[in-house]
């Protein structure tokens, strides 16, 4: 059951939502058991970089497709001399958003938000997204917050299998108390998995 501190961040709302369960993995909603609430993530990267952040003992509080102030950004492209995403039906400068911003604990166990873009390293190499990431990146700068790009290359995998094994398959739903059944089948896999020689990794 999710915490009082979880039951609070349940009511984030994200700039982006997705429907619901995209077959070809790139839009997912999962549940979060760190927030109490269904997030929406956009690709397969986001997806499997939430997967490492809900597991992280470190991580308190998860936010996704979290909205920037307009006024800051259109002032952060001025300042690169990069052009602002506009809306192409009413050509005004449109919201922008960071994937992640996420609250993390230090070792003084004080909290800090970190904002964190999800990229895949063919998208990267476009100039285009990188000119994005700095108006990001300049806007979270202001704001004295840290800002990290992650990529493919940055996931733990043995991290996002063991969170695929133990959600069952269950990702768009809140966990009502396991039943011995599904105890059975994580151990089955689990079991499985450590003979066959594969890491039970953690993150960070």
């Amino acid at each position: 059951m999710p915490s009082r501190k979880s039951k609070v961040n349940a009511g984030y709302v994200p700039a982006i939502t997705t429907p619901g369960f995209s077959s070809t993995g790139k839009r997912t909603r999962v549940f979060g058991r760190k927030s109490g609430r269904i997030h929406h993530l956009l690709s397969g990267l986001e997806t499997h970089y939430f997967f490492c952040l809900d597991h992280c003992p470190l991580v308190t509080n998860i936010r996704e497709q979290f909205p920037l102030e307009v006024s800051s950004t259109v002032d952060c492209a001025k300042r690169l001399d990069f052009k602002h995403p506009i809306d192409p039906k009413t050509r005004i400068e449109r919201e922008m958003t960071t994937d992640f911003l996420v609250d993390l604990r230090d070792v003084n166990n004080l909290t800090r938000p970190i904002a964190r873009s999800t990229k895949y390293l063919a998208e990267w190499c476009i100039t285009r997204n990188q000119e994005l990431v700095s108006i990001e990146h300049l806007y979270w700068s202001d704001r004295e917050s840290d800002f990290g790009v992650v990529t493919e290359r940055c996931i733990p995998h043995a991290v996002v299998q063991n969170a695929e094994w133990l959600r069952v398959g269950t990702f768009d739903l809140p966990q009502a108390p396991v039943e011995d059944e599904v105890l059975n089948r994580i151990e089955e896999v689990l079991r499985d998995k450590v003979q066959e020689g594969d890491v039970l990794g953690r993150w960070p």
